[in-house]
């Protein structure tokens, strides 16, 4: 592809700028044009061409001046200039060059001649662009805090900056030249990346990020983020590479985990204590409170039965108030008992339980349910079922006390080892995004929930959204 020049001419006379642009309307350059010094000024800033031809014979601001002070404006003080001249005399020629001017071409023009000199000029002037480029390039890359390389097709390092130099533990730069890269990678990553060096031609314009691990010259192994991209380089299909030592972040992602499987462990160990409580909480209703309440309700009876038919009868519907309210509350305790430790979890499983816990929400609170599901074959692990059982009264509660719904269903079922449960209303719902923080706003329950899944390892997903109900996912592993 021919690269386009753009040339700003700088005359007052209209006539050589139309003469200017036949000579040219066949060349790669892009004509601009200034009528005036000021104007020509104004438009050197704006456009930064690459070549200006700059008459000096002009009315307001003659072409020596306006030479003068584009060599000292910033952007443009580089830019080639060529002044356009009636004046052959040498004091006038000395004065161009000494206010900056790069060529001279004398009027009339020979326009052979200035073809070939517009066209030496704007040449020298894009190797002077790109030699300086280069220059930055090559600074940039020496200062770049992440290794910079570059590797031909045939996989061998053509360039390497001090960073990568320190990464591979070698000597210098010279020492990494005309190495191969694939042996400062691990084994499991050659193919790979010999592959990608060999479709570098094919791949120009492509990239690609990938953690390896680098084989430092002393033996020792770093961990490293590479993200390596083919393109044109002095001609030839390469292949650049920035290379960052994540060393650190790895240090960090490994504490992170174990910090993380701590707290997992945590987790199911306060599980593990809550159910113990629960149990023995339930132990405590059933062989105290229930006892005493089976004995009360023992005495009461007997004491009615031992009243005279002739007693007074507001003692006797006192006495018949007090055995109801004793087995409305007998009741109760059973329930709560049934709660802190369901007998059915562990006689008859998960599905069976649930139905039993929708059945008694239902009663509680006028909520219609609907349950969908089979049991699992075989049945979930235990502490799976605790955990989907645990999760789905807390949903229960919450759907009582905030959603305002009138529907709730539930469906469990289990794929690729995952147990699944789904609890899902049709209540005000929530926007999750400002349920994050469970201590101010008092909403407790979407934290208990997640905790309960990550103590065994499993993630509970909460769909919601104001006046479109709320959804909540638990997905718990079987192993």
């Amino acid at each position: 592809m021919t690269l386009s020049s753009t040339i700003l001419i700088v005359d007052d006379t209209p006539a050589i700028h139309t003469m200017i642009s036949a000579l040219l309307r066949d060349e790669p350059y892009q004509l601009e044009h200034a009528y005036s010094g000021e104007e020509a000024l104004v438009k050197a800033q704006d456009l930064a061409p690459d070549l200006i031809l700059l008459d000096i014979m002009m009315p307001d601001i003659d072409g020596f001046e306006v030479c003068r002070r584009l060599r000292g404006a910033s952007g443009v003080a580089e830019v080639p200039i060529i002044m356009l001249t009636a004046l052959s005399d040498r004091a006038s020629r000395l004065q161009g060059l000494a206010a900056g001017a790069d060529d001279f071409v004398s009027k009339p023009f020979d326009q052979t001649e200035l073809r070939i000199r517009i066209k030496t000029i704007t040449r020298l002037d894009r190797y002077r662009r790109l030699l300086a480029e280069r220059a930055r390039f090559d600074r940039l890359v020496e200062l770049a805090p992440d290794g910079v390389l570059i590797v031909a097709g045939d996989g061998r390092i053509r360039l390497a900056n001090p960073a990568i130099v320190r990464l591979l533990g070698l000597e210098d730069e010279q020492t990494a030249l005309g190495r191969r890269f694939v042996d400062f990678v691990s084994n499991s990553q050659r193919d790979r990346w010999l592959s990608f060096f060999a479709r570098a031609e094919q791949a120009v314009g492509d990239s690609d990020i990938v953690e390896s691990l680098l084989q430092r010259a002393n033996g020792e192994q770093s961990p490293v983020e590479i993200t390596a991209g083919a393109f044109e380089w002095d001609g030839k299909s390469v292949v650049q590479m920035l290379v960052r030592d994540i060393t650190g972040r790895k240090l960090t992602e490994e504490a992170l985990q174990k910090r993380n499987l701590e707290l997992r462990r945590l987790a199911a160990r306060l599980a593990e204590a809550q159910e113990l409580e629960r149990q023995n909480l339930a132990r405590e209703l059933h062989d105290l409170v229930g006892q005493n309440l089976t004995a009360i309700n023992l005495n009461l009876n007997i004491i009615d039965q031992s009243l005279y038919k002739d007693f007074p009868s507001a003692v006797r519907n006192r006495l018949s108030d007090s055995l109801q309210l004793i087995e409305e509350t007998t009741r109760q305790v059973r329930t709560v008992m049934s709660e802190l430790r369901p007998p059915m979890l562990d006689d008859f499983g998960l599905l069976p339980t649930l139905r039993w816990q929708l059945e008694q929400f239902s009663d509680r609170t006028g909520i219609a349910i609907r349950l969908e599901g089979d049991e699992p074959t075989p049945r979930l692990p235990r502490n799976v079922e605790l955990t989907q059982y645990r999760i789905c009264q807390e949903a229960l509660t919450n759907a009582a006390k905030h959603s305002n719904a009138s529907e709730v269903s539930v469906a469990l079922s289990t794929t690729d080892q995952v147990s699944h449960l789904t609890v899902e209303d049709n209540g005000r719902g929530f926007d999750p995004q400002e349920q994050t923080n469970a201590a101010n706003d008092g909403h407790w329950g979407l934290l208990t929930m997640q905790d309960r899944a990550r103590s065994v390892g499993g993630v509970v997903t909460v769909v919601s959204a104001p006046g479109l109900g709320t959804r909540i996912v638990s997905e718990v592993p079987l192993g």
